[in-house]
């Protein structure tokens, strides 16, 4: 049975998204996004590892409903190389408030482990947006971000392998409105990098690319 969660580090805590180290070849998540626009919703998640995984059930919760699968993504056995996994959830239902996501990975023999979920309050989401100029950029670019109303907020950088290369904002309380934070990159190779802005409500996720 493979051991699956999408467990919290040791030093901080966010709703979706964490690094483990495990046993040799887990299904071990190494990130789990939730990002609003647009009037859908896309799913973003990457593993480190895997172990005769079968595949991903997604799940979704309405307004503190039941879960309920509204698709499935194959796995890829076993390997110890880093998966990327995307789904878009395009079947919002009108009036909701809160939406819950969570994956349910599934064993080839059937055992079955939840990861934990990522929320979005449309209310607050709709009213969000994150954005980075310039981008492509070298060595330096501003990342610009508006909140809906006063939050605790984090903004980290994180390379295509999941780790961790700036964190910008950590854990600071935040007024409503526009927001700026420059990100220096001298020191990083070229390429995608992914930067997450978490809240109290949301999380969002954009890409950007360092140019050399």
């Amino acid at each position: 049975m493979s051991h699956f969660s999408l467990l919290r580090s040791d030093e901080a805590e966010y709703a979706n998204i964490t690094f483990t180290t495990a046993e040799a070849l887990p299904v071990e998540l190494t990130s789990f996004t939730a990002n609003y626009r647009n009037g859908n919703t896309y799913l973003a998640w990457r593993t480190a590892t895997e172990t005769n995984n079968y595949g991903f059930e997604i799940e979704r919760n309405v307004d503190g409903g039941e879960w309920r699968q509204i698709g499935f993504i194959e796995g890829h056995g076993t390997t110890n190389s880093p998966k990327s996994y995307t789904f878009s959830d395009k079947d919002i239902e009108d009036g909701a408030a809160k939406i819950g996501y969570r994956l349910k990975q599934i064993d080839r023999d059937g055992t079955y482990e939840y990861s934990s979920a990522a929320f979005i309050e449309f209310d607050d989401a709709s009213l969000q947006t994150l954005s980075n100029y310039p981008n492509p950029f070298n060595p330096t670019t501003t990342i610009r971000f508006t909140l809906a109303k006063d939050e605790t907020v984090s903004l980290h950088v994180f390379d295509m392998a999941g780790r961790t290369v700036a964190t910008l904002i950590d854990g600071e309380q935040l007024a409503a409105g526009a927001h700026t934070a420059a990100f220096m990159a001298e020191s990083l190779p070229s390429g995608t990098y992914l930067y997450v802005l978490f809240t109290e409500t949301t999380t969002i996720s954009q890409k950007m690319i360092l140019s050399r």
